[in-house]
């Protein structure tokens, strides 16, 4: 009986081990931005008016993602910058099929779209 007791009590200290394992690692891992890549922080870069960084950080992430959404706004954002209206308008389209809860932003952008290919 005090052997099954002790036993059990190992296991308990495994246990929270692993857990505290796992605790620290994890804040350790968000501290050192482990799994973050700066690279597709393409918001940060639309607001620093890094439009030709992130138009190639954006072509290059799609094409190992197609259907990734920030690359696919922030490239069309980028785009619309650099006057590639056509474009960035099928990248919106394409943005509001994918993810429909964005469909009333990208058809604000792809208004903005028309009303400068008009002014043109």
């Amino acid at each position: 009986m005090a052997s099954e007791l002790d036993f059990i009590q190992l296991q308990l200290w495994v246990v929270i081990g692993l857990l505290l394992f796992f605790i620290i690692s994890n804040v350790l891992c968000h501290i050192l931005g482990c799994g973050e890549t700066k690279a597709q922080r393409f918001g940060e870069m639309y607001d620093k008016g890094e439009i030709d960084k992130l138009l190639k950080k954006a072509e290059s992430r799609l094409r190992e993602r197609p259907h990734d959404v920030g690359a696919l706004y922030y490239g069309a954002k980028a785009m619309m910058a650099k006057g590639r209206h056509k474009e960035a308008r099928a990248n919106l389209e394409r943005v509001s099929l994918i993810e429909p809860s964005l469909k009333e932003l990208c058809a604000e952008e792809i208004a903005a779209i028309d009303r400068a290919s008009v002014g043109s």
